[in-house]
Formats: structure tokens, sequence, C-alpha cells
């Protein structure tokens, strides 16, 4: 397996935030012009923008920062403030599941101390799932995917043909999924 890295999406955490430090300003303008705001109370919301505005650049800093690496002894997740390596000793579980409205899927990965969660946001993420995969049969790691016999030599081919089944939240994804 070889070293891969996979980044945080932006766009999902940037066009809120945006569309918030826009807006807000706006609004209170407009609202004052019609309904004159007391200063201190305007103020007091300018106070409010301003250190959810200070909140939101962080935010974007940390999640700027986020990465995924699997290797082929470890998988690492880290960002500016943090870096997990967990070791196919240290991994109880992985687990693939979906969302209770079943739009979004998601892999846990469980340790003794810690639980990371992996969404979509990572790109690409069918990639990122196929290596989680690899991982997986690679260490014979407790999982709810249905694998193949341990003995059962895994080809490339098995890989495109995952690779290009991939459409969208589609049951068949996830080979021997469980719709928990």
């Amino acid at each position: 397996m070889a070293y891969n890295e996979y980044t945080y999406r932006m766009k999902p955490v940037v066009i809120p935030g945006i569309v918030y430090l826009v807006f807000f300003p706006i609004c209170l303008l407009v609202a004052n012009m019609y309904f004159p705001i007391v200063n201190a109370a305007l103020y007091t919301l300018f106070g409010i923008y301003g250190v959810t505005a200070v909140v939101i650049f962080c935010i974007w800093a940390l999640a700027g920062t986020r990465r995924i690496i699997v290797d082929e002894h470890a998988i690492i997740i880290s960002d500016m403030l943090s870096r997990r390596v967990f070791d196919p000793g240290n991994i109880q579980r992985i687990k693939f599941s979906r969302s209770s409205d079943k739009k979004k899927e998601f892999v846990r990965i469980r340790t003794r101390g810690y639980t990371a969660l992996l969404s979509d946001f990572y790109t690409p993420y069918d990639r990122l799932l196929l290596d989680i995969e690899n991982y997986i049969y690679s260490y014979n790691i407790r999982t709810n995917l249905k694998m193949p016999p341990r003995g059962t030599p895994r080809s490339q081919g098995d890989a495109r043909e995952f690779e290009n089944t991939y459409t969208g939240n589609k049951d068949k994804r996830f080979r021997g999924y469980a719709n928990k």
C-alpha cells in the first residue's frame, strides 16, 4: 500500500462563514435604519459579531490544516493542533455507518481512548474508503464489512471494480454493509 494523503474540503466550511460575515452587518444596519436600536445594544451585537468572526477564522485555519494519511503501517489524522497515529494494534474496530436520514456516510475508527469520525468532507472520499478497506484487510481489523477469507488474494481488479461502482449514496457501496 502506498502513502496516500487526503485533505479536508474547505467549501462546506467557508461558504456559511462568508454568508454570515457579509449578511449580519447588512441586516443589522438595515434593521437599525427602520427600528432604531440603542447604542449599547448595537455595540453588544457588533461585539458578538467580532467574537464570532474570530471563531470562524480559527475554524477555517484549523480545517485548512486537517489531513488524513493512510500509510501501510498506520492511519494518521493530523491538524495544526494535534496528530493522532492509529497503529493496527491500537485499533479496536473500524465501522462503516450512515446517518439516520441515510444521506451521509462516515467511518468510525475506535481505539481504547479515542474515536475518530471520518466523513465525506475529506477528498477524494471514495479513495479514502478504498484505502481503509485495504488497510482492514491487510491487518485483519474487526469491522462490519463482509471481507473475503484471510487467505484469498485480492487483486488490483477488485480495487478498480470497487472504485468504478462508486455512485453516490447507494447501498451497494460497501460490500456487506448492513443498514441498522
